[in-house]
């Protein structure tokens, strides 16, 4: 999307809809947790659901395409969630294994 005017993006629903759908996967992964060897998000009810499925899932309760939502679920997983309890090293492994999980995923937006 380009925009002529720098004010322009005030009119335009495209930010709406990216805060809505990060609003809305923020509420829907709220006391979730992740396991990286199974590559799937354990959600607060005890589901674990792939980033597909949790997309899928968020997206029963949410206006917002589907392919936006799968972006926000890997910005979930990439900026959001924080592993309690793990030191300096543990924690850059852990967030390797999230850069390798979503890199082997490979979204695509279309």
């Amino acid at each position: 999307m380009v925009f002529d005017d720098s004010f322009d993006w005030l009119e335009s629903d495209a930010d709406e809809v990216a805060l809505r759908a990060g609003d809305d996967t923020q509420m829907a992964l709220a006391g979730a947790s992740i396991d990286l060897n199974d590559r799937k998000i354990i959600w607060a009810d005890g589901e674990r659901l792939s980033i597909d499925q949790s997309a899928v899932k968020i997206k029963s309760t949410s206006e917002v395409e589907i392919k936006i939502l799968q972006y926000q679920v890997i910005l979930w997983l990439e900026m959001d969630f924080v592993p309690e309890g793990l030191n300096q090293k543990e924690m850059a492994i852990f967030e390797e294994q999230i850069s390798q999980w979503i890199k082997d995923y490979n979204y695509e937006i279309q």
